[in-house]
């Protein structure tokens, strides 16, 4: 836990949107695991979270006993938001004393090795980054990093009892209020064992023509509805 949160202080967002390229209005530095601007945002334990901290994790590290083991990042190069922000990301690990090994591939590699669980001297990885579209992050029962807490059907195999018992009362919680309570409590759970590191949230703009009737407004392309 101690090195997850090593990575958890020294993300940078700014550093890593800003590598996007992407215009300000289509960024936004967010620490809460459902979304920023969306219907579960949340600001639980997020304070410490909006400064990133080379030094702490440092001392993380030192703390966790680290001793330079090395870390096998799968880099996907063939996605450029993933590519550009995983190159800000490696060189920040490095900075805090991480020892890297970066494997760069095609995304489908990538999508594929994730799955092996030995260890890295026998194929296995370390760190993934990536991205995940804002409908899965919308709420703790489709959020990838949460969702799947011991269920082993996601790549990171993420347990935590106790997220196991509030994952369970959410889903049967039929009051809003209490609803967004216990997002608040998953939340600060997730932040405080480190199931995943939130790099930004970001939006890419798109274009159609202007002879295009029905085209859904949508968070990926879909192709139905319209017409010229």
């Amino acid at each position: 836990v101690k090195v997850r949160q090593a990575l958890q202080a020294l993300v940078d967002q700014t550093a890593i949107l800003a590598a996007l390229g992407a215009s300000p209005e289509l960024v936004q530095h967010c620490q809460s695991m459902f979304m920023c601007d969306a219907p579960y945002t949340s600001t639980a334990a997020t304070q410490e979270l909006m400064k990133p901290n080379i030094e702490k994790a440092k001392a993380l590290l030192k703390e966790a006993g680290y001793k330079g083991e090395k870390v096998v990042v799968l880099h996907a190069t063939d996605i450029l938001t993933i590519h550009l922000s995983a190159t800000v990301l490696e060189d920040l690990m490095r900075k805090a004393g991480f020892n890297l090994d970066v494997q760069a591939s095609d995304w489908a590699t990538v999508a594929q090795r994730r799955f092996n669980k030995e260890p890295v001297e026998k194929g296995g990885w370390s760190l993934m980054p990536l991205q995940w579209v804002g409908f899965d992050l919308a709420t703790p029962l489709t959020h990838y990093g949460i969702a799947h807490n011991c269920t082993n059907g996601y790549a990171g195999w993420s347990c935590d009892e106790e997220m196991g018992k509030l994952l369970a009362q959410f889903t049967v919680e039929t009051d809003e209020a209490k609803r967004k309570a216990l997002v608040d409590q998953i939340q600060k759970r997730a932040h405080e064992t480190v199931s995943v590191v939130l790099g930004g949230q970001f939006m890419l703009s798109s274009g159609y023509r202007s002879n295009l009737k029905g085209v859904l407004s949508t968070g990926i392309p879909v192709f139905w509805n319209i017409q010229k």
